[in-house]
């Protein structure tokens, strides 16, 4: 039913009617045949779970949006005589089908998808798979064997087979082509999007249903069962992963990758795509290439964001996470064994294209998202928004952002496990692949987020031109296309979708995001048993909890849709657990014990109970938690706890983040692999230089070096400070348990484009602080130009004591403490950090009369009352130069040539106390943009919030 209520609503490309009406006979006729042949084949006493399998197949073939068989190609079938021969004759058959059949697309405007009518059949499926059983005979295939080839006289197909096809259909709804400048503003609002979000979320709804099984299920006495065991093969969720790989993802995306086309580098900058990235001269300077190939992808390609099958195969990631699996090592999770089979079992080259595929999808549908994010979407309509809304915010963002993100990281570590010695072999003629590390992977996303020049960095094959020709030459790298006009050599070049320094800013912002999300929410670790999962259970639902309530207290029902976050199995746990407590609502039961807990209830007359939070738990708030909104973080900032002393009011010094939860061990090096790598190393240190450099009235580097821009005023933000020290802590916490082996760098931090590809001993922590935060700026940027400019470690030290430079203060101190507490571990770990600190502390801090130095809040008052005290002389001066001008008599002017200006000696003390502060109001614009002298509108951030009531628009029935 589903099929059929989907498939209506595909965007048919027939010639004509008369066509379509005659294939629609055609396909008739064959079913009817078929469907003779069935009751034939009952009337032999057959069970009734095979006839049902048999109609099944006719009509899932006869539905199947990539087109009926034809008579001659179900005969050719028949003819299978069950032996080797045949088998291979058959696959060969097959094979030559899937070639010449295309990816269908739905039209999400169809009344099946705008009035969704598909809705009855998902729930008549929610229905059927919560009978036990149902959803482990989804992960089976038919046994192929010549006496069931005799049985029937064409190939039976499956359950997963038909799941493929429905999966298929939901690929790449309402495509999205970002709107040049030339056509200017939609007139009409399109609302297309609505229908293809419900239709996404609803099948997504179905992902964890078909998965709520464990490997050793075919093992229980299910009477279902019973008539399948002789039939079907039951998969692990392993080799149903593999299999979703092999005959789902890996033929939708060859068959994509034709649309994707390489074009010169021509006029027009967002219709032009290379066939190759280049690397920065940063990521050359250790040891990686200079340029990468990668999907051409221009600003005006064609995207959705609707990718059902491949967020199938995260939510299937998720359950081989979690499946545990012992090998000689240990006790480990079965992401190991499903990465060893598909090397095993699967071609190499196709294999790299497949996790090519993984990776550069879900980053293409973030790097959008970004961009609608930072207001390059405008001409595009509203509509962008609330799509980004519903894509990366609770409560569908499990299904949908949160998947690509497990998509990233298991492309990553499946691309790892290529080595150049594999890729080699596979290697056909003129055609070559090298390995992929972290630095392919960053130097990917930078060039994706168009942010490229603005952070800073040098073309790396403009700068080795001669060795990028010499390994062009040598297939290295494909050539770049070139234009026909005059057939000049083409560069690898590198896009941007905007030159607005505050657009780049957001997206700089959006980038270290991303970042942070990728270092820190990795799948956990298997549990050891069920006590284990209850316990780690709760541990996520406290963690989403706190974060709810970090944004303000919130009554007990505004914290119900929680569990829409959380996995279906905890979920059901937890359930078990609450029944415990309060049978008649379980859920319920289980948020409360997190609440009390964690916070504390606060009664108010005349309306609801509200949870507050308690001090001890702003401990493990995440300041870049990816189910918090937007304006969720400004207003937890605001009020977060911000680290001062009670008595002098200092800064203390607090991790600015929490330690990362707990992750699969498969995916821990992802940690290490971003915080050594020295392009994230090099942007960290070119953010924290914008807004903490000591500003130089002449030959200021500003006006010589790449992506000047940056150096605006209305190109710094807290938001991108805040970023920077939460990955250079994350950088502390991934370091900080170095231990002493051999095999270190299969740990991460050892790859090409790692600071510590050339080391030859395990680093510790105190190298990382040597080579991230002590190096010489030059040598971090890759850029003589720097070679007078203060460390990482110096400028964390003036973020800290200062709260920033002269054209820069930081409002949110939390960030200063979190500056004071990178300081700190630098000075404890390192003796050449606590040797630079001592030497440079007096000259950065002010000295007092009595030659004490000050304290920070001496400091604020004296430069306060410095701020007031100079703006008074200003109006006494202006005043005084009025009354030069009004020139009534000779002997007023007289007496304004030598009048003195008398200045109190004292400001009014309001103003003093106004001025100390160094605080703003309040208001929606201030912790987007704090630093925006210029009045410009901020990024549209602060409003994001207020359409935060337009998901319910879209929530899928029940």
């Amino acid at each position: 039913s589903l099929f059929d209520t989907l498939s209506v609503a595909i965007k048919i490309k027939s010639k004509t009617k008369n066509d379509a009406a005659s294939s629609m006979e055609e396909a008739s006729s064959v079913s009817h045949n078929s469907l003779s042949l069935i009751g034939s084949g009952h009337s032999r006493n057959r069970s009734a779970a095979w006839t049902i399998n048999m109609i099944h197949d006719v009509l899932d073939d006869y539905l199947n949006p990539l087109g009926p068989r034809s008579t001659a190609q179900w005969a050719g079938l028949g003819l299978i005589s069950g032996n080797d021969e045949g088998n291979e004759a058959e696959q060969q058959l097959l094979n030559q089908f899937n070639q010449t059949r295309f990816n269908p697309v739905l039209d999400p405007m169809h009344s099946v998808l705008s009035n969704r009518r598909y809705g009855p059949c998902i729930s008549d499926l929610k229905c059927v798979l919560n009978v036990p059983g149902v959803a482990r005979l989804f992960s089976s295939l038919p046994v192929r064997t010549s006496k069931r080839m005799e049985e029937f006289n064409f190939q039976k197909p499956c359950l997963l087979d038909s799941w493929i096809n429905i999966l298929s259909l939901g690929q790449n709804i309402d495509g999205q082509r970002w709107r040049r400048i030339e056509e200017g503003h939609v007139e009409q609002e399109p609302r297309d999007w609505v229908g293809a979000f419900n239709a996404g979320i609803s099948i997504g709804s179905l992902f964890e249903r078909l998965l709520s099984w464990d490997d050793d299920d075919g093992n229980k006495d299910y009477s279902l069962f019973e008539e399948f065991k002789k039939s079907n093969t039951f998969l692990s969720a392993a080799e149903l992963t593999e299999y979703i790989l092999v005959k789902g993802i890996s033929p939708w995306q060859t068959s994509e990758f034709a649309s994707f086309q390489a074009t010169a580098n021509g006029p027009i900058p967002e219709l032009s795509c290379p066939v190759c990235l280049p690397f920065s001269s940063v990521a050359v300077d250790h040891n990686a290439p200079i340029a990468m190939k990668a999907l051409p992808v221009a600003q005006c390609q064609l995207w959705s964001f609707h990718l059902p099958m491949h967020r199938f195969v995260a939510a299937c990631l998720r359950e081989v996470a979690r499946r545990p699996y012992v090998n000689g090592n240990g006790y480990v999770g079965s992401i190991d064994k499903l990465v060893v089979n598909l090397k095993k079992n699967v071609d190499t080259t196709e294999l790299f294209r497949t996790y090519c595929g993984l990776l550069e999808y879900p980053i293409i549908v973030l790097a959008r998202n970004a961009q609608i994010r930072s207001d390059l979407w405008l001409r595009n309509g509203r509509g962008m928004l609330d799509q980004v809304l519903n894509y990366a915010e609770p409560p569908f963002c499990r299904s949908l952002r949160d998947a690509d993100l497990v998509l990233i990281q298991f492309a990553f570590i499946g691309l790892l496990s290529l080595k150049q010695v594999d890729l080699n072999a596979a290697a056909k003629a003129g055609r070559s692949y090298t390995t992929f590390t972290c630095a392919h992977l960053i130097n990917l996303l930078i060039n994706r987020f168009g942010i490229f020049e603005f952070a800073g960095f040098v073309s790396a094959v403009e700068v080795h031109e001669d060795r990028y020709w010499e390994e062009v030459k040598n297939d290295v790298y494909p050539r770049e296309k070139t234009t026909n006009i005059d057939g000049t050599k083409s560069l690898p070049w590198t896009y941007s979708p905007t030159d607005d320094p505050i657009r780049c800013k957001a997206m700089l912002e959006e980038l270290l995001h991303t970042m942070i999300i990728l270092t820190t929410e990795l799948l956990p670790a298997p549990p050891t048993n069920k006590a284990d999962h209850t316990k780690e259970a709760k541990k996520r639902l406290r963690r989403e909890v706190i974060h709810r309530l970090a944004s303000g207290p919130k009554a007990h029902s505004e914290l119900a849709e929680v569990h829409h976050v959380l996995p279906m199995k905890d979920n059901v746990v937890l359930s078990e657990e609450g029944k415990l407590v309060n049978p008649d609502d379980a859920s319920g039961a289980a948020l409360e014990a997190a609440l009390v807990e964690v916070a504390d209830c606060k009664s108010f007359q005349g309306k609801s109970d509200q949870w507050q939070l308690q001090r001890w738990a702003w401990n493990e708030y995440d300041p870049a938690y990816f189910h918090a909104s937007q304006r969720q973080h400004q207003d937890a900032s605001e009020i977060r706890p911000n680290g001062l002393d009670s008595k002098e009011r200092e800064i203390t010094p607090m991790p600015y983040a929490p330690f990362p939860p707990a992750a699969h061990r498969t995916l821990l090096r992802l940690r290490r692999d971003f915080t050594s790598d020295s392009t994230v190393i090099a942007t960290l240190y070119r953010a924290l230089h914008v807004h903490c450099r000591t500003i130089k009235k002449e030959n200021d580097l500003a006006d010589t070096i790449k992506g000047k821009e940056a150096y605006g005023p209305g190109a710094m933000s807290e938001t991108i400070l805040g970023r920077v020290v939460h990955l250079l802590t994350l950088g502390v916490y991934a370091w900080e348990g170095s231990s002493e082996k051999d095999t270190w760098r299969d740990d991460g931090g050892g790859d090409i484009g790692s600071v510590f590809c050339d080391s030859e001993k395990t680093p510790s922590h105190e190298d990382w602080v040597e080579r991230v935060l002590l190096k010489k700026p030059n040598l971090v940027m890759g850029y003589e130009s720097y070679a007078e400019e203060e460390s990482a470690l110096m400028l964390l030290h003036k973020l800290a004591s200062l709260g920033g430079s002269d054209q820069f203060k930081v409002q949110d101190r939390s960030i200063r403490c979190g500056a004071a507490w990178l300081v700190e571990y630098a000075t404890r770990n390192s003796s050449s950090a606590a040797a630079l600190l001592g030497e440079s502390t007096k000259s950065l801090q002010s000295q007092g009369k009595d030659g004490s130095l000050e304290t920070d809040l001496q400091r604020r008052r004296r430069e306060a009352k410095e701020r007031v005290m100079k703006k008074m002389q200003e109006k006494m001066a202006n005043f005084a130069s009025t009354l030069e001008d009004t020139g009534d008599s000779s002997d007023n002017d007289n007496k304004s040539a030598t009048m003195e200006i008398q200045v109190p000696q004292s400001p009014s003390p309001m103003l003093i106390e106004n001025a100390e502060s160094g605080l703003t109001p309040n208001t929606s614009d201030t912790k987007v943009d704090c630093q925006n002298p210029s009045g410009e509108n901020p990024p549209f951030f602060p409003a994001l919030g207020s359409q935060e009531s337009n998901t319910n628009s879209i929530r899928p029935m029940d």
